[in-house]
């Protein structure tokens, strides 16, 4: 009976293994796993935008760029 007193390494050991295994999973996860799921998930859902446009859309009447009744021939700023 002198190996009642020791502790069970054994057991210890297992435990420790066990943590660790759990924190490398979770490390995976969260830097891996999660990251390429977001990706595909946005490059799909890009995608489907892209496929499901109806086109090149008519421009807009107010773009804040000259329009047919000012000729940028006559627009001088230095006079």
């Amino acid at each position: 009976m002198k190996d009642a007193d020791k502790p069970n390494n054994e057991a210890l050991a297992l435990k420790q293994l066990k943590s660790i295994k759990v924190a490398l999973w979770t490390l995976v996860t969260v830097f891996v796993i999660i990251p390429v799921v977001a990706g595909i998930g946005t490059g799909l859902v890009i995608g489907f935008m892209a496929l499901t446009s109806g086109g090149e859309q008519p421009p807009d009447e107010h773009t804040g760029w000259a329009t047919d009744s000012v000729e940028m021939d006559d627009y001088n700023p230095g006079k």
